[in-house]
C-alpha cells in the first residue's frame, strides 16, 4: 500500500529486556515507495519518504491522513523539500526551508546594502 507506512523491530529497553516496536501510520496521501530510503543510527531511524507526483498532492497539509499527533514522531524540516519550481534556466530546483532562509537573509542583506548606498 502506498499510502501507508509500516514499521516493526526488536529492541532492548534497559531493565525491560527486549521490546518489540511496531506501528503502521495512514499517510495524507500516496508516496513513491521506490524512492523512499531509511537510515538506522545508534539512537534512531530516519525515514525519508518521497511524496508521488499529482497535481492534488503538490503541498501536503500535515504527513499522517488524520490530524491526531503522535508524539514520536518527528519531521526534519532542514532536510524537507518544500517546493519543486523552475529556475530561470528552466532547470527544476527544490530548495529545503534551511535553503529558503538562507535566501531570505541574502536578499534583505542586498536590499540593506542597496538602501545604504542611496
Amino acid at each position: 500500500n502506498e499510502s501507508s507506512v509500516k514499521f516493526q523491530a526488536t529492541g532492548c529497553s534497559g531493565s525491560r529486556g527486549e521490546q518489540l516496536y511496531s506501528f503502521e501510520i495512514e499517510l495524507f496521501d500516496n508516496i513513491d515507495s521506490k524512492a523512499c530510503s531509511y537510515k538506522i543510527n545508534d539512537r534512531e531511524i530516519n525515514v525519508c519518504l518521497k511524496k508521488k507526483k499529482t497535481v492534488e498532492n503538490s503541498v501536503w497539509p500535515r504527513l499522517t491522513k488524520t490530524s491526531a499527533k503522535l508524539p514520536w514522531l518527528k519531521a526534519d524540516f532542514d532536510k524537507m523539500a518544500y517546493s519543486e519550481d523552475e529556475s530561470d534556466d528552466g532547470k527544476k530546483t527544490s530548495m529545503s526551508k534551511k535553503g529558503l532562509t538562507d535566501e531570505l537573509y541574502k536578499s534583505l542583506r542586498q536590499d540593506t546594502r542597496r538602501n545604504k548606498s542611496k
